[in-house]
């Protein structure tokens, strides 16, 4: 009787402890959902704001008119008092005000193009309005808009008021010239309206995948090589000078390959193999390292800060069917052309300066072979598990870097080096 008993109560001791576990898991679940829907109410006003205050300046900079004084006031900050404001609203008050603000630049931008049509047709103002397209501006809306929605709709209405200023500006500047006035962009054709296609990072021209494709120049067409996708390409041992900085020029390390060791991660995300790097989380629309996600499993996710001190690049925190992002920052003392070799178990996408550069190679890679990409020992120390590479233009001073990797199963990692010169090898 007593052994039946102790087996009984330990049976009974033992559910009872699953079903507390099990309470457990669900309720920091829901406290993490909570805490992540708490977070995007939070992120989405702040966005709301920043969008307010870009473009009231916009709007501002076009009333005033154009030049370094109108280029200024759009990149300044909100004073004071509109600060003030600000906090004060509600999102549905900020979004109706952004969408007033929408429906002025619209008019600001109409009226601008019809008097360069005026001018150019030798007819009243009034005439020229009337033949001008009035575009309707996308309209906001927090309550039935989901946070990734709104930040694309942002995205696009700010980049769009600023083309309408760029165009503006480009028009006074060609008056003040003295240049004649030409019907080219005129018409329906032009891109500073508010309507038209998505240009953020979901919205980029599709790429060949994998590949050597030199996106410096305007064809697009040239230094393709399909091979360079199925073998890794070689490396001049002779003058192979590894190293590994985020700065290129006076401030970066001497070499002639240079592996970029530090980033922001954040995952896992979930996905499957069915979909892959496909489905897009709120990093492609928008960088916010003090933001919180629900990830896989209903995990909480944070950017952390990573030093990578031996190459490549292997998230901490690895799960199967499963995207990472790594976001980092690269400084060049002056404007120039690098090449860009980059490689990744499984699939993987990279942006600079927000623009879509590298979507990978599909097939069969060398590190899918036995052993994984740990028994590619020669390759590893020449920084080298490329299946492809792009070259790029980077601007002077700071340039961002967004990576997206897809895990199945097993092992995986990011490789992104830099080199210059004659592709593949050169100096930097």
């Amino acid at each position: 009787m007593d052994r039946k008993y102790l087996v009984v109560s330990l049976l009974g001791h033992g559910a009872a402890a699953w079903v507390l576990w099990s309470v457990g898991q669900h309720a920091a679940g829901n406290q993490n959902e909570v805490r992540a829907a708490d977070y995007a109410e939070r992120a989405t006003s702040a966005a709301l704001g920043r969008e307010m205050n870009e473009l009231a300046n916009i709007k501002a900079a076009l009333e005033q008119g154009s030049g370094k004084d109108a280029a200024r006031l759009a990149a300044s900050g909100p004073a004071a008092a509109s600060r003030e404001q600000q906090v004060r609203k509600t999102p549905e008050q900020m979004a109706a005000a952004i969408n007033e603000l929408a429906q002025s630049i619209e008019q600001l931008r109409r009226e601008a193009k019809a008097e360069q049509l005026a001018k150019l047709l030798k007819i009243s103002r009034e005439e020229a309005l009337k033949k001008t397209e009035q575009r309707k501006p996308r309209t906001l809306d927090p309550k039935t808009m989901t946070p990734a929605e709104l930040s694309l709709a942002m995205g696009q209405m700010q980049r769009q008021a600023s083309q309408a200023l760029a165009a503006r500006q480009d028009q006074l500047q060609r008056q003040a010239d003295g240049a004649m006035v030409k019907g080219q962009g005129i018409g329906d054709g032009e891109s500073t309206g508010f309507t038209g296609a998505a240009v953020g990072r979901s919205g980029a021209t599709p790429l060949p995948l994998g590949s050597a494709l030199d996106l410096t120049d305007a064809t697009g067409a040239v230094h393709r090589d399909s091979s360079a996708a199925i073998a890794v390409p070689a490396v001049n041992s002779l003058t192979l000078r590894p190293g590994a900085s985020r700065a290129i020029g006076s401030d970066g390390v001497y070499a002639s390959r240079v592996y970029i060791d530090t980033w922001y991660m954040i995952g896992p995300f979930p996905a499957d193999d069915s979909t892959r790097v496909a489905p897009e989380f709120p990093p492609e629309q928008q960088i916010d390292l003090d933001a919180v996600y629900l990830g896989k499993d209903r995990r909480l996710l944070k950017w952390e800060y990573t030093h990578f001190d031996r190459y490549p690049v292997v998230p901490v925190d690895g799960a199967q069917y499963a995207i990472y992002y790594g976001y980092t920052e690269i400084a060049s003392d002056r404007e120039r052309d690098v090449w860009l070799e980059i490689g990744g178990d499984d699939d993987s996408r990279l942006w600079l300066n927000d623009k879509l550069v590298w979507a990978s190679f599909e097939g069969m890679k060398p590190w899918y072979q036995d052993g994984g990409y740990r028994s590619l020992r020669k390759e590893i120390d020449a920084l080298n598990l490329t299946e492809g590479s792009r070259k790029v233009h980077l601007k002077k001073g700071r340039n961002t870097l967004l990576f997206k990797l897809y895990n199945g199963q097993a092992e995986m990692f990011f490789s992104l080096v830099l080199t210059s010169g004659q592709h593949p090898a050169g100096s930097l």
